[in-house]
C-alpha cells in the first residue's frame, strides 16, 4: 500500500494583539503589516480582564483586539510568523521613562514589553495559535513553537475547548472568528 500524504489548504491569518492602548495596537499592526499583510477584519478593542497573566510585564489597563489578514498562509508558515511577532513585540519593549508615567514606576518595567502578539490560523474546520509555551495539549512544531487549537468548528459555527482561553469563549469572539471564517 503507498504512503499517502495530503497537503493542507491554506488558511486564513489572524492575531490578537494586546497592549496598554489601542494606539499602541494600531502602531503592532502597522508594524507587522509588511509581513503580515493588510488588515482585512478587526475586532472592536477589548478590555483584557480574564487573567493577570500579564500584569506584572504589561501593567493594568490591558486592551485587546483580533484581527485576520488579507492574505492566507500555509500552516506550517506559523512558525516563521510567529518568530516575526515576537520580533515585533521587541520593537515595543519600554525605554528607561514611558511617555505617560513617571521615572520611578516605569523603572520596574524597564525592557518589558509593552504588546503582545498571538498570531494563528483559521483554516474551515479549527483556530490555531502560535504559542511559546507548552502543554499536554499542543504540538510541537520547531524552533521553539507549539501548536494550540483554540475553537473547533461544529454544526455551523466554531465551540469552545476544555482548554480554550476565556477570552476566545466570549460570544463576541466566536462571533468574530465565524465572521472570518465566511470571509475565507
Amino acid at each position: 500500500m503507498p504512503i499517502v500524504t495530503g497537503k493542507p489548504a491554506k488558511a486564513k491569518l489572524v492575531a490578537a494583539i494586546m497592549a496598554p492602548h489601542e494606539e499602541l495596537i494600531q502602531k503592532a499592526l502597522s508594524a507587522l503589516e509588511p509581513t503580515f499583510g493588510p488588515v482585512e477584519l478587526a475586532s472592536d478593542a477589548f478590555p483584557f480582564t480574564y487573567s493577570d497573566y500579564y500584569k506584572d510585564e504589561m501593567g493594568d489597563g490591558l486592551r485587546k483586539m483580533f484581527c485576520s489578514f488579507s492574505r492566507l498562509i500555509e500552516p506550517d508558515e506559523i512558525v516563521s510568523l510567529k518568530l516575526e511577532a515576537i520580533e515585533c513585540e521587541k520593537k515595543f519593549v519600554r525605554d528607561a521613562v514611558r511617555r505617560n508615567g513617571s521615572e520611578s514606576s516605569s523603572r520596574q518595567n524597564v525592557g518589558r514589553r509593552s504588546v503582545n502578539v498571538d498570531p494563528g490560523y483559521l483554516d474551515r474546520t479549527k483556530l490555531v495559535l502560535a504559542t511559546t509555551k507548552d502543554c499536554s495539549h499542543r504540538i510541537y512544531l520547531g524552533k521553539g513553537i507549539y501548536a494550540d487549537v483554540e475553537l473547533m468548528y461544529r454544526s455551523g459555527s466554531f465551540v469552545c475547548l476544555e482548554w480554550t482561553y476565556p477570552d476566545y469563549r466570549e460570544a463576541f469572539a466566536i462571533e468574530f472568528f465565524n465572521k472570518v471564517r465566511s470571509a475565507t
